[in-house]
């Protein structure tokens, strides 16, 4: 810190002001800077700046005013924000409850709430068509229904599980700066899992047909990031890559292989017909913010387009333009540095030529207003959606016991069907 005071500084041709964040000047100055704290972004500079002020006049110095500061701060953050402000989106969470039983549930008897999840459970979980095996008394159909019966078993997807488990730890494996014999050998091991499901495809061709094994979306899946492997194969050996292609970007197609564990994994599957369930509401709660955050972006470029370069006002994150506007407030959607940006917009003369790249105090009701509908309201109402529908499958479970018609029941009965109407 400058040990100069007021008066030295002054002396010495500088301006002695404060910096261009919150303080506490005066009712309204704080009110603000106490609002910030309580959305939880940047408060440890402002209470590292509290807890090094000093008397007016004088030179900050180094925890002048230590503990009675990080204490303001400390217990205004546990009581403004832990408190007040969770109790305020729980209001609103609340709200959207009352409105979502009124909507949904709030007219139905239990026998008819019953229907509903029953009802529910037979949508995602129709039957499945079953595959056949080869019939034909020829030595062909014969192997073939050999294979068919391998790739079939349990044990068979095991191994494959077991193959795309070791290929992600294997990719796990690179860092940077690693020598070019273990770059090399990772490539090696690579191209070894990559013969591996190839040779995975190729048997499944032979045993289910051609036509039966692109019937299977998950096959389909699987056969797409082969064929990418493949590709990434041949244009590494004929050097393309020199070209300027970046090889990097076909090798994330392997990590996707993953997605495969979803079929065995019953608690991912339940967990993304839940997310199913609630695109509905998530898709018009999306609509509503992308409608808030366009309306703020156009009134953000006829505000603070021409507004100086600050700290967090940059090349970055700006006004100048629609797109950068609207990625500016996507970002401070999350909270991020938002009341950074509110300042550099308030930036005045002499830190600005007036009536060019000066900002404007509208600053303050806008981006306060904006933090608010959509950090604060409408982002706690889209995780509240997704909470509801998970409270409700997970309600689902122990209210099976009242149901006249069972999960095993369903699950039976789509067996049954698939074994006994499958095509052949």
């Amino acid at each position: 810190f400058a040990q100069y005071d007021e008066g030295e500084c002054l002396a010495l041709g500088h301006r002695w002001k404060n910096e261009n964040v919150g303080n506490f000047d005066n009712i309204a100055s704080a009110l603000l800077l106490l609002v910030e704290v309580a959305s939880v972004e940047m408060w440890p500079d402002r209470m590292y700046q509290t807890m090094d002020a000093t008397p007016a006049g004088e030179a900050p110095k180094r925890n002048a005013n230590g503990a009675p500061g990080a204490l303001y701060f400390v217990g205004f953050f546990i009581v403004g924000s832990f408190l007040v402000i969770s109790l305020v989106i729980s209001v609103v969470v609340d709200g959207y409850y009352l409105q979502y039983a009124k909507e949904t549930g709030g007219g139905l008897n239990r026998t008819q709430s019953l229907w509903m999840k029953v009802y529910r459970e037979i949508v995602f979980r129709p039957p499945v068509r079953i595959i056949q095996p080869p019939q034909n008394p020829d030595w062909a159909a014969q192997s073939r229904a050999y294979v068919f019966a391998i790739v079939n078993r349990p044990e068979f997807e095991y191994v494959i599980t077991s193959m795309i488990l070791l290929n992600v730890l294997v990719m796990c494996m690179s860092f940077h700066g690693e020598p070019s014999g273990y770059t090399e050998a990772l490539s090696v091991i690579n191209d070894v899992f990559a013969f591996i499901f190839l040779l995975e495809v190729f048997v499944k061709w032979f045993g289910l047909g051609i036509t039966e094994y692109f019937k299977s979306s998950f096959n389909l899946f699987d056969f797409t990031i082969v064929a990418v492997s493949l590709v990434t194969f041949v244009l590494r050996m004929v050097s393309v890559f020199a070209s300027g292609i970046d090889p990097v970007v076909f090798r994330v197609f392997r990590v996707l292989r993953v997605f495969r564990l979803l079929i065995k994994a019953e608690g991912l599957k339940r967990m993304i017909t839940t997310l199913l369930w609630s695109f509905s509401a998530l898709s018009n709660i999306l609509l509503i913010l992308f409608l808030i955050t366009f309306i703020f972006a156009v009134a953000g470029v006829s505000l603070f387009g021409l507004v100086k370069h600050g700290n967090f006002l940059n090349h970055h994150a700006n006004f100048e333009n629609f797109f950068n506007a609207f990625t500016t407030l996507v970002r401070m959607m999350t909270g991020e540095s938002w009341n950074g940006i509110m300042y550099d917009a308030m930036v005045q003369p002499p830190e600005c030529t007036a009536g060019e790249n000066c900002g404007t105090y509208a600053a303050i009701p806008y981006f306060l207003l904006y933090v608010a509908i959509s950090a604060w309201f409408m982002v706690n109402i889209l995780v509240a959606v997704i909470v509801k529908n998970y409270e409700e499958e997970d309600s689902n479970d122990r209210q099976w016991e009242l149901s006249p018609v069972k999960r095993e029941g369903i699950e039976a009965f789509a067996d049954k069907w698939k074994k006994s109407f499958g095509e052949r």
